[in-house]
């Protein structure tokens, strides 16, 4: 008589690693959304037995992370500059606004000029014919037009509300060209740099 009782075939298994494993692989093939998540569990799955799921998903979950991070980096880069982008026409709009819509006018019509010829106009006469309230801010008074010799920065200004130039109710737009910059001062704002 055999007085050994037949063991149960047991064998050892680690769920958590074989989570982490499949956690990660997803992420991996899935662009890495998820493999953060895989890379974490198996990182806890390596304190348990066996190890092979969980090794396998941390080296599949670091892997997946890496491109994760990688791609967030490189869109997260693009959101920067797009809000860059968008500060610059936020200060045009602010700009258009403060002064009046004649200077958004102005603008726009050396944006046009500069577009065909390279350069800003030297005068506004260079654009085309404005009637004298074409050429008014809000409060009346005449929106002043100042460009560089070589046609790449421009100024246009107003003596505000007080209609004195040099005071602190003043508004400037100024635009280079050859650098993109783009600020807008007067009273309590200052967008740009």
């Amino acid at each position: 008589m055999n007085d050994q009782q037949p063991h149960p075939n047991h064998s050892e298994s680690n769920g958590l690693g074989l989570a982490g494993f499949i956690v990660s692989l997803v992420g991996l093939v899935s662009c890495g959304l998820i493999a953060p998540v895989g890379l974490i569990l198996s990182l806890v799955a390596l304190g348990k037995r066996p190890k092979g799921f969980a090794i396998a998903g941390v080296i599949i979950g670091l892997l997946g992370s890496i491109w994760f991070f990688l791609a967030f980096f490189v869109f997260g880069l693009a959101a920067i500059m797009a809000l860059v982008g968008l500060g610059m026409i936020a200060a045009i709009a602010v700009a258009a606004a403060s002064i009046g819509e004649n200077a958004m006018n102005i603008y726009g019509d050396i944006e046009a000029y500069y577009d065909a010829n390279g350069a800003a106009p030297m005068t506004l006469a260079d654009i085309g014919t404005y009637t004298p309230a074409e050429l008014e801010d809000n409060w009346g008074s005449p929106i002043r037009y100042q460009v560089s010799a070589d046609g790449q920065e421009i100024w246009l200004r107003s003596d505000g509300k007080d209609k004195l130039p040099g005071t602190s109710d003043d508004f400037e737009f100024y635009k280079n060209y050859s650098t993109d910059d783009v600020r807008f001062q007067g009273p309590g704002v200052d967008i740009g740099g």
